[in-house]
């Protein structure tokens, strides 16, 4: 009896230990829930202010409205082909830092010649700036880089390639045009003006994106527009509208003529004899145009104000 006795107290020791103990961790569960549901509620409203942040900071592209793009002379973007960001001319790239430019030229052809031209700013005599590189080969190729002006870094804003090929090394149209297409895909324009002269334009918006359906208008703004050199008199921003330009790619082909016997006409002889490609950005060179006035005008007005009062 004794032992029996002993039995059910242990038991009801145990039993009234374990459902302490259950209790104990129930309790502690739901503190723990209470403090992951809250930490989960601060996370939540950062994320949302982050993204509330984000979206004030970054511009939404234009939408297009359903009667813009059903118009055959209203531009499309898309991304087909590579983003403007990455298309090159032989490994030249527009906001190529002045270094990297001559050592990309160097390893395109170690034979070419470059030549670094000193600009200096307006009213700013004693302003002198890298203002563009020149290479040369005796091969018949020119290949000139305009840089961007100070206060920016220099880098490369325009690059312009001309590529002449002799007797013996011309490569065939057809050839040159699929190489074309293959690495930047296909134009926005594309023209053929005579027998012996093959015109393609790439034209990409400000987020890298080509345009598909370009119109005269966004060529004349986006590819024609800029005269040479980066110091673009900024009157020229009020003759078009450069809101919807991007990277814009133009490349010339020109092939050899010869005389159809049967047409008694001059055609082409289907040879390449010279390319000229040319890239640039005209919403960056107006950019970089205005912070060059604004450098200008600040650094005359801190030389006007080092002088003090005119002796009267």
């Amino acid at each position: 009896m004794k032992q029996l006795t002993l039995g059910l107290i242990f038991a009801f020791v145990i039993s009234t230990s374990t459902s302490a103990t259950a209790g104990f961790f129930d309790d502690l569960k739901e503190q723990f829930d209470e403090k992951l549901t809250e930490a989960k509620d601060k996370l939540n409203n950062r994320v949302n202010e982050t993204k509330g942040e984000i979206g004030e900071s970054i511009p939404e592209a234009p939408a297009i409205s359903g009667s813009e793009s059903q118009s055959s002379t209203t531009q499309r973007s898309e991304r087909t082909g590579p983003k403007s960001s990455n298309i090159d001319i032989i490994g030249l790239r527009l906001g190529m830092p002045i270094q990297e430019s001559k050592k990309t030229l160097q390893r395109y052809d170690t034979a070419l010649q470059l030549n670094e031209i000193t600009g200096r700013l307006p009213k700013l005599a004693n302003v002198s700036y890298p203002q563009q590189i020149t290479a040369t080969s005796r091969s018949g190729e020119r290949i000139n880089l305009a840089l961007t002006s100070p206060p920016l870094d220099s880098t490369v804003a325009q690059i312009t390639r001309i590529k002449k090929y002799s007797q013996g090394s011309q490569p065939t149209i057809n050839n040159t045009l699929r190489a074309l297409k293959n690495k930047y895909g296909e134009p926005s324009i594309e023209k053929n003006t005579n027998s012996s002269l093959y015109q393609l334009t790439w034209l990409h918006d400000q987020h890298g994106n080509k345009h598909t359906a370009a119109s005269p208008e966004l060529e004349q703004n986006c590819a024609k527009a800029v005269p040479a050199g980066v110091l673009i008199n900024l009157q020229h921003q009020k003759r078009f509208n450069p809101a919807k330009c991007g990277v814009a790619l133009t490349v010339s082909v020109t092939t050899g003529s010869k005389m159809d016997l049967e047409s008694s006409r001059i055609i082409s002889d289907g040879l390449v004899s010279e390319l000229t490609a040319s890239m640039t950005n005209v919403s960056e060179l107006l950019r970089n145009a205005r912070e060059t006035q604004s450098h200008i005008d600040r650094t005359l007005n801190t030389q006007a104000e080092s002088q003090g009062d005119p002796r009267l």
